[in-house]
């Protein structure tokens, strides 16, 4: 999306006036974002090998896929022998 349709977007919603019209394209807003993540998820099958970096400290993980949800993506890493499971957002992750 261009810097101009955004900024559109932005005024449009600047414009208005009501908690219900806000509330409406809120609604709309996050139907819109689940369906992105959905379809992000699906490029992922149970045993893909991922990675992704960890926001608290910049770290890269890598882990396989033990399930595919709608909304995340559950991975096994293997720390030490021990499995650590995480619960990842689609669009964090890259197939290594």
């Amino acid at each position: 999306m261009n810097k101009e349709t955004l900024e559109k977007i932005m005024k449009l919603i600047d414009d208005i006036e009501t908690i219900d019209d806000l509330e409406k394209v809120n609604n709309i807003i996050n139907s819109r974002w689940d369906n992105i993540v959905a379809k992000q998820a699906l490029k992922f099958n149970v045993g893909d090998n991922v990675s992704w970096e960890n926001s608290k400290n910049g770290t890269t993980i890598c882990g396989k896929v033990r399930k595919v949800n709608k909304k995340s993506v559950n991975v096994d890493e293997d720390v030490n022998g021990a499995k650590k499971r995480w619960r990842v957002c689609p669009s964090l992750l890259t197939k290594v």
